[in-house]
């Protein structure tokens, strides 16, 4: 540390620290003035002669995630190349495998950790390694009278170890999500959390099922094509799926379990391989159908808007948004509402319940989706934040990736509570802020309320003026 006071400008120091035990070593040998200038490049994110700032907080988890798994793979060619499934391939090495895989998937792998980034769920550099690691490494733990592995150390013992057991249990795209730990509710493995709130695995359509279920009757070709894989071959999945056809009562639900835990495998797999063929669209085995718009139509709109703050977002998003809106406020299956935004409260003491009161109406001229997103010198992947804000009132709504798939949803026909119980409130709570400040604006108090109704048959609504006479 005192050399950095001295250091020629040949002289390159390379620290990795966080800022707390940088600054207080600096303290501890009495560079005051050292420390202070420090201090002040990391406040400001300055660069000069002297220092360099790459500070790994301030970039996006998947900007940091895409360069592990680039290091981790080009590590691995050299990873026991003597290892026996490299040369005979009825050797089956999870290890060597998830390599391969994760080889194929890290495009889409980087895109999840980029959703997470989006919803503003960090994820630090040290999870990132673990959750790499975990890919290629991981086995579902076995029982208490077995021997007890987390993670691999060796091809060899990797493959002893899976002779008799399911290639499920050490399969990349279980170990991708946590799906081999025992007790990811933990905090240590919030990361997994984060994946897991995709609903990879789980979230399907009927056409997926009976694909996966029936096969394609026209293309027999495809079934065999899309689903081939090294971790559960079609011999056994028949098996599991003639005896689930075919089971009695007393292995029911053995069998249950084992065509689920199959099931879950194919959905993974496909959803990793981002096909849309056949009527088969593999984006619907995600919970975020919306993900491609909200790239395309906000985020992207970041490097194009003049304005710093405020995003030129094209209209029929902001339709979209203003219906998702409409129908949460109000508590109505609106359907177009002429480019105006309804607020209601409730007749009585709380703002936040749905009733018949019109408070006023907006225009959907004013809804702005704005930014508070600073690109700097240090990173241009920084998690941006974008809020829903109307002009006229100083309350805002986190447009997250998370959000703005609630309100697409609710502008397609779901109910709000059915989606996302949490975000519906988040809504609320919004509308309440905006009434809030209503209120204290003199010229709406009066003595006249408006009461809308609407006409189910087409969607339209008719808005009475009432007024109020005191005694």
């Amino acid at each position: 540390l005192n050399k950095l006071k001295t250091k020629t400008q040949n002289e390159y120091y390379f620290i990795a620290a966080n800022d707390g035990i940088l600054l207080d070593s600096l303290e501890e040998c009495g560079e005051i003035g050292l420390r202070n200038e420090i201090l002040n490049a990391i406040e400001n994110y300055a660069q000069n002669d002297l220092f360099y700032f790459w500070h790994l907080s301030s970039l996006g988890s998947a900007f940091k995630i895409e360069k592990i798994i680039e290091v981790i793979l080009n590590r691995f060619k050299k990873y026991e190349v003597d290892c026996p499934s490299l040369s005979d391939d009825s050797i089956f090495c999870p290890i060597h495998e998830n390599i391969k895989e994760l080889e194929k998937i890290k495009e889409q792998v980087v895109s999840l950790i980029k959703q997470c980034d989006y919803n503003h769920n960090f994820i630090t550099t040290r999870k990132l390694f673990d959750l790499v690691a975990n890919v290629i490494l991981g086995v579902k733990k076995y029982q208490k009278n077995e021997r007890k592995l987390q993670y691999f150390e060796s091809c060899e013992e990797a493959i002893n170890a899976m002779k008799n057991k399911p290639k499920l249990d050490a399969c990349i795209y279980n170990n991708l999500f946590g799906e081999n730990l025992n007790n990811v509710e933990d905090s240590k493995y919030k990361h997994y959390n984060y994946l897991q709130e995709f609903k990879i695995g789980y979230e399907t359509n009927n056409t997926i099922d009976d694909f996966l279920m029936y096969g394609d009757i026209k293309n027999n070709y495809l079934y065999a094509k899309l689903l081939d894989n090294k971790y559960i071959t079609f011999e056994n999945f028949y098996k599991i799926k003639d005896s689930f056809f075919n089971s009695n009562n007393d292995n029911k639900e053995q069998i249950q379990n084992e065509l689920f835990s199959s099931l879950n495998f194919f959905k993974k797999f496909l959803f990793f391989r981002k096909i849309k063929q056949n009527g088969l669209d593999f984006n619907d085995l995600s919970i975020y159908h919306h993900k491609e718009s909200y790239e395309n139509n906000i985020i992207f709109k970041l490097d194009k808007t003049k304005d710093e703050n405020k995003l030129d977002i094209d209209s029929d998003i902001i339709s979209e948004l203003s219906s998702g809106l409409n129908r949460v406020f109000t508590g109505a299956l609106l359907e177009a509402s002429g480019g105006e935004i309804f607020i209601v409260k409730n007749f009585v003491k709380t703002n936040h319940k749905h009733s018949n009161e019109l408070f006023i109406k907006i225009s959907v001229d004013d809804l702005e989706i704005i930014s508070k997103f600073k690109k700097d010198s240090v990173s241009s992947d920084y998690v941006p934040k974008i809020f829903l804000k109307f002009s006229s009132y100083n309350a805002e709504l986190m447009l997250d990736l998370h959000m703005f798939e609630f309100l697409m949803r609710v502008a397609n026909g779901m109910l709000p509570i059915s989606f996302s119980r949490e975000y519906y409130e988040r809504v609320i709570g919004f509308k309440t802020k905006i009434i809030s400040q209503i209120n204290q604006e003199s010229h709406f108090k009066n003595n006249k309320i408006s009461v809308f109704k609407v006409d189910y048959s087409t969607g339209e609504d008719k808005v009475t003026n009432i007024n109020i006479k005191s005694r």
